[in-house]
């Protein structure tokens, strides 16, 4: 069964009666000519779920990551939400889905505040903006989340690390279920990348503790680490390979791990 992909009106980070989709991928090929980018790929994510989606180059995790957000179509194979296939034909699809990537290079408008980065995300955003009104809106949302971002200055006066946190936001902010976060500490600097892991760590923890936050959001995480946390990424999987409650799946050249029980 297929179920259609319908455009909804930005929540603005409300969450209200909305709930985390599982996703799944079933038989997922790609090819490019005589390369076979993806061979029948099939994993599954569960709502309220964080996993790491590792490989060497050529592996396949962009090409994955691409046939889920819209941007390839796959030769072969779907992309299923809670067990019901959906098209995904574009990345408007994907986001009508609730599915948000934060790429490797920020998507932000350097000379625009947080706060105007925002707003202007929006699909409905005004032509004429009330800011004093937005700007209720923006702190009450920012109150609900498990983090904040200075949001009067502009985004290039922000270290790194609070641009990639206000890309995260921007998602949260416009009702984005799934995450996909792209090498989120490749543009990073070792101390900057420690406080993404710390951040995704309490956030992981307080999912353990008090269920999803904001009705569960989960993320998915591809090429998470570069050279300097390879130590700490064949920590993760050694204690994966010790938690039962963990399962490393190996999908062809892929490796797909549930990450939330040892960040």
């Amino acid at each position: 069964m297929t179920a259609s992909v319908q455009s909804t009106p930005t929540g603005q980070g409300s969450h209200e009666g909305m709930r985390a989709p599982s996703l799944e991928t079933a038989g997922m090929t790609k090819i490019f000519g005589p390369l076979v980018a993806l061979d029948d790929v099939s994993i599954k994510v569960e709502a309220g779920t964080f996993h790491a989606l590792l490989g060497e180059n050529g592996a396949g995790k962009s090409t994955l990551v691409k046939c889920i957000m819209g941007f390839y179509s796959p030769d072969q194979g779907s992309v299923l939400l809670d067990d019901r296939e959906v098209p995904i034909r574009n990345p408007r699809d994907a986001r009508a889905c609730g599915i948000g990537m934060v790429y490797q290079h920020f998507t932000l408008v350097p000379s625009l505040t947080g706060a105007e980065n925002l707003v202007i995300s929006r699909a409905d955003a005004p032509a004429v903006i009330d800011w004093k009104r937005e700007m209720v809106s923006l702190n009450a949302f920012l109150d609900r989340m498990p983090f904040r971002v200075a949001l009067d200055v502009p985004v290039s006066a922000l270290a790194a690390g609070e641009k990639q946190k206000l890309e995260i936001l921007k998602l949260l902010y416009l009702d984005q279920r799934l995450l996909i976060l792209d090498e989120p500490t490749s543009v990073l600097t070792p101390d900057e990348a420690d406080e993404m892991l710390g951040l995704l760590r309490g956030m992981a923890r307080r999912m353990a503790a008090d269920g999803p936050f904001e009705g569960d959001s989960f993320f998915v995480f591809r090429g998470w680490y570069r050279n300097h946390h390879l130590a700490r990424l064949s920590h993760l999987l050694y204690r994966a390979l010790r938690e039962a409650r963990n399962i490393i799946q190996t999908v062809n050249r892929l490796v797909f791990c549930p990450i939330a029980g040892i960040l």
